[in-house]
């Protein structure tokens, strides 16, 4: 994936989904009780207040918020006031394009912040449908860029079969939009956004007439981000026309101005790692491809940027496996996908229902004249979040404890089981040689089948049977059922169940094998295509669910690494 140039950053405060609620009502008290102690300031104010501003003055607090960079609910507030708005025909004709940009960055807050591309989409597409019937042509470029951008940024699920030359499309009509509307400020960074994606995937012959009408326009001096973008568009023509050397001078020297906000700095100094990667690896210059990856790194790191260092491991593993370096090819295939279940978790969050409830308390009228009581209640439902907070913290610290407990209980068992398996083992070959098919008695029977049961693969194929297993062992399938619930007193189904379920412990424990394996991986590995069932079998046999199993036999297996290194250092 290529890292956009968008409005917000992925810096924003990320919300931890089972503690929203509470988190946005302490939101909500924070809010009202420090407009009391700043109440000249014009950018703090109480809900109430919010819902009795016009709708340009929420439009440009939403902005403000937005620019802050570290407070979105409160632009996300704003922004939900004036799209309610429009819902309930409350807005005039000249106000109807403040909707549509409220969302557009609506769409924003949901891809950058709270990572829920299904509801930027959705806020996307009805902002642009909105600025098209307001004939709205400034800000129609803005909707082709940022859904091209959310599309980009979607593509870290699935980067093999993203679909770029739809998203160049897109940029394509955003440019040409852009130009006709002479829309200056937004038109640089869509240039930028579309030269990045298209050299990274060469595709540059797609843009080839829009870089050369862009190499051509005459812009405003006064235009932000007009010289960087300048400096790679004669870079690319540079590339386009083989001259491959210089092109790479001017993408090392790409001015990112001190001017800008920090977070447009880190923007630009990342593309310009990621431009001069692809370079790099076009000539296949790997000496100089590696520091590039390195730079990317350093910054998604220090920055907290997940879906960049998503795209920073993926380029590790691709360089590493160009040099046949499996070893580190692995090492990164595996950072690799851990960094994208991630950032895929994010996009998994709850609906946004507390914005909506800190809304409904907005609008009772009695807040406006009972401010004294409303902010005593406040205080003391504030001071009743903080220990449920605690409360759930501590619930939390208990569950992790007994779960730790569990999972010790199966590894000891695990062991206790391999330690008899290997001594019935010894026994019955000691006992009965090689010819157990010659055994006819219960107790035989059912050493045969702990034998196979235990040391045969064949059991962790999906179709494996009772049918398969008297075939196995060469003798009638009532035999073997009678001799199973004689001997164990469990059906062929249960006894299968222990033994798969106790190899998918033992895999999961195998980080070295099996590390890289997700659940649906693991249950198909054992025999078992269905995942609910797998996790169900899991829960019932360990009493641990297989997600919670796997996260502690990584935990242990990361404390023996630490434990070994320190002992030898």
């Amino acid at each position: 994936m290529h890292k956009p140039i968008v409005k917000i950053s992925n810096q924003m405060i990320h919300h931890v989904p089972f503690l929203r609620r509470l988190v946005l009502v302490m939101l909500l008290c924070c809010s009202v009780v420090q407009s009391r102690a700043v109440e000249n300031s014009p950018h703090q104010l109480s809900n109430p207040q919010w819902l009795q501003l016009p709708t340009d003055s929420l439009s440009k607090l939403g902005g403000y918020y937005l620019d802050k960079r570290n407070i979105p609910d409160s632009a996300y507030l704003c922004f939900s006031i004036v799209i309610d708005r429009y819902h309930e025909n409350q807005l005039k004709k000249e106000e109807l394009k403040l909707a549509a940009r409220a969302m557009h960055d609506m769409g924003n807050l949901y891809m950058n912040v709270y990572y829920d591309y299904m509801k930027a989409n959705t806020y996307l597409l009805m902002g642009q449908d909105l600025a098209m019937k307001c004939n709205d042509s400034i800000d129609i470029p803005l909707f082709s860029n940022t859904l091209a951008n959310l599309y980009l940024s979607n593509s870290v699920l699935s980067p093999e079969s993203t679909d770029y030359k739809a998203i160049i499309g897109l940029y394509k009509r955003a440019f040409h939009d852009a130009v006709k509307a002479k829309n200056w400020k937004a038109l640089p960074t869509i240039c930028v956004n579309v030269m990045n994606v298209a050299f990274g995937e060469d595709m540059l012959p797609m843009i080839a007439g829009e870089i050369e009408a862009y190499s051509q326009l005459e812009m405003p001096d006064t235009v932000i981000r007009h010289d960087y973008s300048k400096a790679l568009c004669h870079g690319m023509l540079l590339w386009q026309q083989g001259e491959q050397e210089p092109a790479i001078e001017t993408f090392k020297a790409l001015p990112v101005s001190h001017n800008l906000p920090r977070y447009n700095q880190i923007e630009f100094e990342y593309l310009k790692h990621e431009i001069l990667y692809h370079a790099f690896l076009k000539r296949k210059d790997h000496a100089s491809t590696l520091p590039e990856i390195q730079a990317m790194e350093n910054l998604a790191v220090h920055e907290n940027l997940p879906d960049c260092l998503t795209d920073v491991y993926r380029y590790y593993y691709l360089f590493y496996r160009s040099q046949n370096n499996p070893a580190l090819a692995d090492k990164y295939e595996l950072l690799w996908h851990r960094q994208r279940d991630q950032v895929i978790q994010q996009t998994h969050f709850n609906d946004m229902k507390d914005a909506e409830f800190m809304m409904q308390m907005g609008k009772k009228d009695e807040q406006m004249r009972n401010q004294r009581r409303t902010l005593h209640l406040i205080e003391v439902f504030a001071l009743f979040a903080l220990l449920m907070i605690a409360l759930l913290a501590w619930l939390y610290r208990r569950v992790q404890k007994s779960n730790r407990i569990l999972y010790q209980n199966n590894l000891a068992l695990l062991a206790a089981d391999e330690e008899r398996r290997r001594s019935q083992q010894q026994k019955a070959t000691a006992k009965y040689g090689n010819n157990l098919l010659d055994e006819d008695t219960m107790d035989e029977l059912f050493e045969r089948i702990r034998q196979l049961m235990e040391t045969s693969e064949e059991i962790y194929k999906e179709d494996f049977s009772v049918n398969r297993l008297a075939e196995l062992l060469g003798v009638k399938q009532n035999y073997v059922s009678q001799a199973i619930n004689s001997k164990s007193g469990k059906t062929f189904t249960s006894m299968l169940a222990d033994y798969r379920i106790k190899e998918a412990c033992q895999r999961m424990n195998d980080i070295v094998n099996y590390g890289h394996y997700s659940i649906e991986g693991i249950g198909k590995s054992v025999g078992y295509s269905s995942r609910p069932y797998f996790v169900q079998l899991f829960k019932k046999i360990t009493g641990l669910t297989p997600s919670t199993y796997q996260k502690l036999a990584r935990e242990r297996t990361s404390q023996d690494v630490q434990n070994i290194q320190s002992s030898r250092d």
